[in-house]
């Protein structure tokens, strides 16, 4: 009894101070909100340090104390800032630079050649490195200098130079020290920027005298150094004298080439050079200054053969001469355009004496063997497939007939397609991005979807989307938690296909459309547009029927929702299939004799397009129906050939599900699973899919390296969701989804303060309404404070992955009053599940600038 009491004291006292802070925020007067919100730029000032006190300081120069706030009631005029930074002994130096000077400083830089050449410089990438971790500049990611940090090593090394006539004794020693650090460490210590970079967009959070300040406040200060006209001439005497130690800087930096540099050359070099095979080689009784006289005579006659108005600026042979073989011509043009138009005109030696001649660009050694690899499997499709004349265009294996196709980019044919590789691996996932393609591709799906609803058994154990799937494992749940079954253990497994989008026979495809689809027979689509007054959102919706009445019965509309502008369209079968084979059969893949195309060194994959007879494209609107009816007929065959595990018992018991290319099997029986298991690794690869990853809750008998037994306290992941073995409970997959960064989508232009809060909104239930709405229509088989305690999970997940990083975005203090009861309405509204009722309402006022008062309101 004493224990019940005291935490009903406990729990009292908490709802007591709860109701203290709450009536704290509510009770800020006027004052108050002036305080936090006013930010009047035009009467504050800024205390800047010299620059002793910012060269003493090791983490670089902090323009305020640590009073807090009380570095913004100085007396100091802003452009008064730079005086600052520099002794006025400084300045009267630099202003009286004259070339006999800078004559000096070239000598000394030349004195210097030998030491500055050892060192490798490395950037410091301050965003991604923590300080306090203290990797040093070996370990970085090397980069080539930028100019902004080839400003900050001129200011060093001018200050090394000149350490005697700029600098107090005592300092020497320390810029001495310092210039081994800004040969490695190039960060930024207050140095001077040009009006130049400005507008080139400078990193002001790179500049670490300006550290600490607002970034409209950093803009001003710089803009009022550089524009202001009661800046001093000596002043504007160093901005002139440091763009001219940049150019030396630049000249000291091209006089010690590094590797990166003769790469750059190299490939610069190449870029202007061509080379000739099968040219004849010169009569061996000349002197070799005669033969070569030849070989540029020849290569004079295929210019004038190519119509090139410009001359090689050299010609020579490469290799060792052997007999029976000349030796290839390299040629390199004074310029790229030339080389580009030598290789565009190559066609033309075939009508002339130079027929056998080939041209090809001068390759690197790594994009030799990729053409030699290209050559042999052209070679292996040419002896597999002898009806098909294949060719090497374009950096892939292709049959001769399908050349055109890559030259006409246009709607008939190959349409323009965006990459999208995966992390580890480099095929690549493709995406049609025409918008004149967004109607007819409406229209295939209306159809597709009426072909398919006239027989639900196309699909098999294949679903369209996850709220089917939801329902389906509710099912499941009521039966092993409350039903007859209920106590039983139960055995999970998962399982993913290899390269299943880019494994579907365009043959099988095709026949499989052509067995659903009526023939000679006509469709009628109807599309509509649907607006809501409540909420204020229009989409359209497209149905397809055999009339227009039975199209139009088959368009659903909430109760708030209303219709209008119905438009009517045909297509008959021969166009709907025709459309099907244009838009998503005719796709960029890689064959198996294609597999060496793209580089092994992890280099982006460019636009190159070439036709194959399997695979469809990948993201389309039509992708999931299509995957769903090509292994829906696989699973039809492979039940067809093992009566075992017919239709009747894979319906029901175990309990399959498929949704596009990853499988999930629950069974009570684990003989069952292991028997299912073995039939599709048997039988999937006669129709050229194969299994990647299969996961299991047990362990099988059969041996495979693709099959990995799970820990006893691991979830079951599948398709983003976590499934509790023991409760059957299921809920997201968390720790998938930390492991990568949320894609959240910000305006280009800055957002005003009063639309911060409604973005926030928007965007937490743009990203997470789906995953709500799957959680709490799974969830209902569970008692209540089980519910809570999915929903609470499911609210610290939204907080820690995008919450936080919108409020980073957008600079607001999780601290600060108003943000905080901000994010107690938002969690609020999160646990609501996003209902309108629950949105959050904030009221916060704020005088900015002596102007109007502006009301943040959600």
């Amino acid at each position: 009894m004493s224990e019940g009491t005291e935490e009903r004291k406990g729990e009292k006292r908490r709802r007591h101070r709860k109701k203290y802070r709450r009536q704290k925020r509510t009770s800020l007067n006027e004052d108050h909100l002036k305080l936090l919100f006013t930010l009047n730029m035009d009467d504050k000032f800024w205390d800047v340090k010299k620059v002793t006190e910012i060269i003493n300081r090791p983490k670089g120069p902090m323009l305020y104390g640590e009073g807090g706030s009380q570095w913004l009631s100085s007396r100091n005029d802003t452009h008064l800032l730079l005086e600052e930074l520099f002794s006025p002994q400084c300045i009267h130096v630099l202003g009286q630079v004259n070339p006999r000077v800078l004559q000096d400083v070239r000598v000394k830089l030349r004195f210097l050649m030998p030491k500055i050449g050892r060192i490798r410089f490395r950037r410091v990438l301050n965003d991604h490195i923590p300080a306090h971790k203290g990797q040093k500049c070996a370990y970085l990611i090397s980069n080539p200098l930028e100019r902004r940090q080839l400003h900050a090593f001129v200011t060093k090394l001018f200050v090394l130079l000149f350490n005697a006539e700029l600098l107090d004794h005592s300092n020497v020693k320390m810029f001495c020290e310092n210039i081994a650090t800004t040969l490695t460490d190039l960060r930024n210590r207050g140095f001077l920027m040009s009006r130049t970079q400005i507008l080139k967009g400078i990193r002001f959070d790179q500049i670490l005298w300006l550290k600490g300040l607002h970034f409209q406040l950093k803009r001003s200060i710089v803009l009022t150094l550089l524009t202001s006209t009661e800046v001093s001439e000596p002043v504007r005497a160093v901005i002139r004298q440091l763009d001219t130690l940049l150019k030396l800087a630049v000249d000291m930096v091209h006089e010690t080439p590094t590797q990166d540099t003769r790469a750059v050359l190299e490939e610069d070099r190449r870029q202007h050079s061509v080379v000739l095979m099968g040219v004849p080689e010169s009569d061996s009784g000349l002197s070799p200054t005669g033969r070569a006289k030849a070989d540029q005579q020849q290569v004079l006659d295929i210019l004038d053969v190519c119509e090139i108005e410009a001359m090689p600026t050299k010609v020579y042979r490469m290799g060792q001469r052997k007999e029976g073989r000349p030796r290839l011509i390299k040629v390199e043009m004074p310029t790229r355009k030339m080389t580009q138009t030598f290789l565009r005109n190559k066609t033309r030696l075939k009508n002339s004496k130079f027929q056998a001649v080939s041209v090809r660009p001068s390759l690197s050694p790594e994009q030799l063997n990729e053409r030699q690899n290209l050559i042999t499997c052209c070679k292996t499709a040419r002896a597999q497939f002898p009806n098909v004349n294949f060719i090497v265009y374009a950096g892939h294996v292709i049959p001769r007939d399908d050349v055109p196709v890559f030259r006409n980019d246009s709607d008939d044919q190959i349409h323009k397609l965006i990459f999208l590789p995966k992390k580890y691996s480099v095929r690549p996932i493709v995406i049609l991005r025409n918008a004149r393609l967004k109607n007819k591709l409406n229209i295939i799906h209306a159809v597709l979807r009426f072909l398919i609803g006239q027989c639900s058994l196309l699909s098999e154990w294949g679903i369209s989307n996850l709220r089917l799937f939801a329902f389906a494992f509710r099912r499941l749940c009521l039966q092993y938690t409350r039903g007859p079954q209920k106590g039983q253990r139960l055995y999970f497994c998962t399982a993913d296909l290899n390269n299943c989008y880019t494994s579907f026979e365009h043959k099988v495809l095709d026949e499989i459309l052509r067995k659903i689809t009526p023939s000679e027979s006509k469709f009628v689509v109807v599309s509509v547009q649907v607006t809501s007054k409540i909420y204020k959102y229009r989409k359209t919706k497209t149905e397809a029927g055999l009339s227009y009445d039975d199209a139009f019965s088959r368009i659903i509309c909430k109760g708030s929702e209303e219709f209008n502008s119905p438009f009517k369209s045909e297509i008959s079968s021969v166009e709907f299939l025709k459309m099907i084979t244009q838009f998503a059969m005719r796709t960029v893949i890689r064959e198996p004799f294609c597999a060496l195309t793209s580089s092994a060194q992890n280099r982006p994959l460019r636009q190159r397009l070439f036709v194959s007879g399997r695979g469809i494209g990948q993201g389309s609107s039509l992708s999931v129906a299509l995957c769903n009816l090509y292994l829906g007929w696989v699973e039809r065959q492979i039940c067809l050939r093992s009566p075992e595990i017919g239709l009747t018992n894979c319906a029901i018991t175990p309990f399959c599900c498929r949704y596009m290319d990853d499988y999930l099997i629950i069974s009570d029986k684990r003989e069952r699973i292991e028997k299912l298991i073995d039939n599709l690794m048997c039988e999937m690869p006669k129709f050229g899919l194969y299994f990647g990853k299969v996961n299991t809750s047990f362990q099988l008998q059969c041996q495979s390296d693709r099959i990995k037994p799970m820990k006893s306290k691991d979830k079951l992941q599948w398709c983003g969701l976590a499934i509790n073995r023991r409760t059957l409970s299921l809920t997201v997959d968390y720790c998938r989804y930390r492991q990568r960064h949320p894609s959240i989508s910000f305006p280009s232009s800055a957002l005003r303060s009063s639309d911060h809060f409604n973005f926030i909104c928007n965007t937490i239930k743009r990203a997470l309404n789906g995953r709500m709405n799957l959680l709490r229509n799974c969830a209902r088989v569970w008692s209540a404070k089980r519910r809570t305690s999915l929903r609470r999970d499911f609210c610290r997940f939204a907080h820690s992955h995008y919450i936080r990083q919108i409020l980073q975005r957008f600079s607001l203090n999780p601290k600060d009053v108003f943000v905080r009861d901000f994010l107690s309405q938002l969690s609020r509204y999160i646990w609501n599940g996003f209902r309108k009722r629950s949105l959050p309402s904030q009221l916060a006022s704020s005088l900015i600038c002596n102007g109007p008062i502006v009301i943040f309101q959600v």
